[in-house]
């Protein structure tokens, strides 16, 4: 164990040590002002604020749960350690109690477990390191004791073994450091040594594990200040060196990116708040490309595209609002909006539809606040330019589908499904599939029409999504038909109920027809954001009449179906269709319901689309 110095740079992220209590007016000001917002409403990218804690705090930690909610837990207050834990719901955007700390700590650590339940692990109690550690269980709102370590550790470095168990290396114990580790089991409730590692603590550092097992720990502050030193644990009781960081550097964070590769940033360097970012590929590190300002005690949270988003951090007299991504194909940072306030030692937490809820911390003035805010990252979509309904009786109803296709790498979030227009009553839609769409996904937004009377009917169906143009609209279109009585075709179902009257159907169909075959596929290559077209194919009903055209590009064929057996379609071999051309295949014969199968084309890739029949599915 190394002596504590008594330096300023030691002392600036000790607790309490810039916490200014005459804050509290603005903290409760703030509090009041920020309104709630439903977190699963759709916005703009950007900044948002969301419902405010209960308890002002910053050096608390935060996990998210395996059902949606974010758990944040202990931390400094005004007052002193808290023992408060709360519960964010992104269904409402507001927090809730949960059940209380078994001892207030602040730089304390938490991990989820494997179980779902959440390990919270040392902190410091306000005079030395706190050596014992709780488990949360999110089924009963309950901590409870996780047995002791064999050594307190403020702000240590911690991990989840591939395994499953949890390495905790370093922290501060009071007045000196640690080089020691511990290894938690949540099968058994117990701690094991993991071993000493010789050199300065990694106290104020950070450990990831790699893909290859091992676990890299990096930074820290020792009795020489900021340390570059970095180290492998192996397992059991096994460290050795890695090769040292360009930088020394001590309340950073670390991250394992998609390549494999780990993402140092920020930190302090002995009094310097550091604008520098370097990644380590397993053997060197190698410095990113520059950072647009500086982050230290800052919070560093994984998106869903790869990309890691940096916010806030300490600047020397309070906390900065400056956010960045950093982009690992082109190892560059992007500047970001910024946060509504400036904060540091906050969290910042990935929700499970992407956004990222940063919660608490200290503020610009150097005190403490309770807010939080939302951050929606932004993508891409298209979608049907319009949906048109078959000729509908009044009184009767058609269903449909429009797609929905992100076309981003983060996901789309769209909400507000509205209808306006000339007849928006005669239309319904139903976007409860299409709230959340992964990234490169479509999803088929249910629409319907019901007209209450006869000739056009329209309407137009809006929608909010988190994209550059937040609000799309896609006109709905059908006709009314004069209601009538009978059964006109013969097939049982009275023409008021029948949506196919001219044509014989079961009831379980209401008198429609089955659908047609309609099945295309193709082999192609890619050519810029188009394709070049190897070989085209459709399989269709045997005797159907298959008309296969393009949006531009290729002239329109006409052939005949052959059952299982694919018809080539060769005026398309060799052409190039470019990005947002569509190949649109329709299969018709007399008597039954014609299929329809729009293939997309979209940054070099197809698109598959679904058969459509009308007015009921084939």
């Amino acid at each position: 164990m190394a002596e504590r110095p008594s330096s300023r740079s030691a002392q600036a992220f000790y607790i309490g040590a810039t916490v200014r209590p005459a804050g509290l007016i603005a903290i409760i000001l703030t509090a009041l002002l920020v309104a709630p917002a439903p977190a699963q409403a759709a916005s703009a990218p950007g900044w948002a604020p969301t419902g405010a804690m209960a308890v002002p705090r910053y050096l608390h930690s935060a996990v998210l749960l395996d059902d949606g909610r974010v758990l944040v837990a202990g931390g400094q207050a005004l007052g002193g350690l808290t023992d408060v834990a709360e519960l964010y719901d992104p269904a409402t955007g507001t927090w809730s109690r949960a059940g209380s700390l078994l001892e207030a700590r602040a730089g304390a650590m938490t991990i989820k477990l494997r179980t779902g339940r959440v390990l919270i692990v040392g902190g410091h109690d306000g005079t030395r390191g706190i050596d014992t550690a709780e488990v949360y269980d999110p089924t009963t709102n309950t901590w409870t004791g996780a047995g002791s370590m064999t050594v307190g550790r403020y702000y240590p470095a911690i991990t989840m073994l591939a395994d499953g168990r949890v390495l905790v290396a370093g922290g501060a114990d009071g007045p000196t450091w640690s080089t020691t580790a511990s290894v938690y089991n949540p099968r058994t409730n117990v701690w094991e040594s993991a071993g000493t590692f010789s050199g300065e603590s990694p106290h104020a550092g950070a450990a990831v594990t790699l893909a290859d097992g091992r676990v890299l720990v990096a930074g820290g502050y020792g009795g020489n200040g900021a340390s570059r030193t970095a180290r492998f644990f192996g397992g059991g009781t096994a460290w050795s060196l890695a090769a040292d960081m360009t930088t020394p550097r001590f309340t950073m964070t670390l991250d394992l990116l998609p390549n494999g590769h780990a993402l140092a940033v920020g930190g302090e360097n002995n009094g310097a708040h550091l604008n520098t970012a370097e990644t380590f590929d397993g053997s060197q590190w190698q410095l990113t490309g520059p950072m647009h300002a500086a982050h230290d005690r800052h919070a560093a949270t994984m998106l869903v595209n790869g990309q890691v988003l940096v916010t806030g951090g300490w600047s020397g007299t309070g906390g900065t609002t400056a956010v960045e991504r950093y982009a690992s194909a082109t190892r560059s940072w992007l500047l970001e909006a910024p946060l509504g306030i400036g904060r540091w030692h906050h969290t910042a937490t990935r929700l499970a539809d992407g956004r990222v809820l940063v919660a608490a911390g200290g503020d610009p003035a150097g005190s403490l606040t309770a807010t939080a805010e939302l951050w929606t990252p932004a993508t891409t979509l298209t979608s049907d330019p319009a949906y048109a309904f078959m000729d509908t009786a009044a009184g009767a109803a058609t269903a449909g589908v429009v797609q929905l296709t992100n076309t981003g790498d983060q996901p789309l979030l769209a909400d507000d499904f509205t209808l306006a227009g000339a007849q928006p009553g005669e239309f319904t839609v139903d976007g409860a599939r299409c709230r959340q769409v992964a990234p490169g996904a479509t999803c088929l937004l249910g629409v319907g029409f019901a007209p209450t009377g006869v000739g056009p009917r329209t309407a137009t169906l809006t929608l909010k999504a988190n994209t550059a143009a937040t609000l799309h609209a896609i006109p709905l279109s059908g006709r009314g038909l004069p209601a009538a009585g009978g059964d006109a075709d013969g097939d049982g179902v009275v023409d008021s109920a029948d949506r196919c009257a001219t044509l014989r159907g079961p009831v379980s169909r209401s008198g429609c027809p089955a659908g047609l075959l309609a099945d295309p596929s193709i082999r192609y290559s890619r050519s810029g954001k188009g394709i070049r077209v190897v070989a085209y194919y459709v399989k269709a009903t045997t005797g159907a009449r298959v008309t296969v055209k393009c949006s531009k590009g290729c002239k329109r064929t006409v052939t005949k179906g052959r059952g299982s057996r694919r018809v080539r379609v060769t005026r398309l071999n060799g052409k190039r269709l470019a990005h947002n051309a569509k190949i649109t295949i329709t299969v018709s014969m007399p008597n039954r319901l014609t299929t329809t199968v729009t293939d997309r084309i979209s940054r070099g890739r197809r698109i598959e689309g679904r058969p459509r029949c009308t007015p009921v599915g084939c």
